[in-house]
C-alpha cells in the first residue's frame, strides 16, 4: 500500500515525489532523495505563487530524477515520462499530478 505523506500538500518537491513514486508503484519513502536530482527548495520557489505574481516563474522545467524525465509545468502540473533505453525520447508520460493533488482525467 501507498501512503502519500504530502496528498494535500501544494509544495511542487512533494508533487514531483508522490508522481514518480505513483509511476513507480511505491511508497515515496523509498525513492532516492530529490535533492540528487535538483534542490528542492529552489523548485518550490521558482513554482511559488509569490514567484509567479513577480513574474519569477518558470514557464516550463523538465529535469530527470529516479530514472523519469520530469516536466514541471507553470501551472504546478508535474508529467513524469519513462526515458528511453535509447536515450530518446520518453516512452510514456503520466500526467497525473496537479497542483491540488488530484489525479487528472481525460477530455
Amino acid at each position: 500500500m501507498t501512503i502519500d505523506h504530502h496528498q494535500n500538500s501544494s509544495a511542487v518537491s512533494h508533487r514531483v515525489v508522490n508522481a514518480v513514486a505513483r509511476k513507480e508503484g511505491i511508497d515515496p519513502i523509498d525513492l532516492e532523495p530529490l535533492y540528487h536530482a535538483i534542490d528542492p527548495e529552489s523548485l518550490d520557489r521558482l513554482f511559488s505563487v509569490e514567484a509567479a505574481a513577480d513574474d519569477r516563474a518558470a514557464d516550463e522545467l523538465t529535469f530527470t530524477f529516479a530514472g523519469y524525465r520530469v516536466t514541471v509545468s507553470a501551472d504546478g502540473s508535474v508529467d513524469v515520462a519513462t526515458i528511453s533505453e535509447d536515450g530518446g525520447q520518453p516512452s510514456s508520460i503520466d500526467r497525473s499530478a496537479t497542483p491540488s493533488g488530484e489525479p487528472n482525467t481525460p477530455d
